[in-house]
């Protein structure tokens, strides 16, 4: 059986236009003509980011991080209203970004769902850097959301006890790797496999809209997103939320 991330490469009836398909290998390979990119092996050469003057111009740092593709970041919105769509269809009751304010703070999990037998899942989906580490960013996300205090307040909105309620970070590289806890708890509430393929094409596709976007693009935005003394651009800068 096939991985979820290469899933779409094997299977032809997913319908993938042919320049689509060509794209996505690019993507997930990271083969894309960035000054980092295509002066590997030449040596020398000025690869600072034409955009913002970060110092390396790599495809992480165009997709990810560089200001003149923060208006067209990865297509995560895509795949929380698929998923919104496949809990649906399965029984379950499902909010969208109900924002839940505690105290002086407020969190918006992108997705709860709440099932007849007393289950309740806050989703929320991240598109990260491989760099940062898939396991670590699916912890934090978690973390981030499993508090006392919105759980109660989750938990009291529903009328559910706060032993039913499970936190899930929808976590996926720009490359389009899942981190395998994430899939694996999509999997356990009845997300299946074409949904967790779906989800995997939107974001090899948002990535490459983005270095379109990025190549395409005239704006320069010098000292956004660089530290003081050229360091490189700011962490979590356009790290899905």
């Amino acid at each position: 059986m096939w991985g979820i991330p290469t899933a779409w490469v094997y299977q032809t009836a997913e319908g993938i236009p042919a320049a689509d398909y060509r794209h996505y290998h690019q993507v997930r390979i990271g083969a894309l003509p960035t000054k980092v990119r295509t002066r590997r092996g030449i040596g020398g050469g000025e690869k600072s980011c034409r955009a913002c003057a970060a110092p390396a111009e790599t495809p992480a740092h165009v997709i990810q991080m560089c200001p003149r593709t923060h208006g067209g970041r990865i297509k995560r919105h895509d795949a929380v209203g698929l998923l919104a769509e496949t809990l649906a269809r399965r029984g379950w009751s499902v909010e969208k970004e109900v924002l839940f304010r505690l105290g002086r703070e407020a969190l918006k999990p992108d997705l709860v769902a709440v099932h007849h037998d007393g289950a309740c899942k806050v989703i929320d989906v991240q598109v990260v850097a491989a760099s940062q580490g898939l396991s670590g960013a699916f912890q934090a996300k978690v973390a981030k959301y499993k508090r006392a205090d919105l759980l109660g307040a989750v938990g009291a909105r529903h009328g559910v006890g706060l032993e039913g309620i499970e936190v899930i970070a929808c976590t996926i590289s720009w490359r389009g790797v899942w981190c395998r806890a994430s899939s694996e708890a999509l999997k356990k509430i009845g997300v299946p496999m074409g949904t967790l393929r779906g989800i995997t094409t939107r974001v090899l596709m948002g990535s490459w809209l983005n270095l379109r976007t990025f190549m395409r693009g005239t704006s320069a935005h010098r000292g956004v997103g660089v530290r003081e003394g050229g360091g490189g651009a700011q962490p979590g800068m356009g790290v899905g939320r």
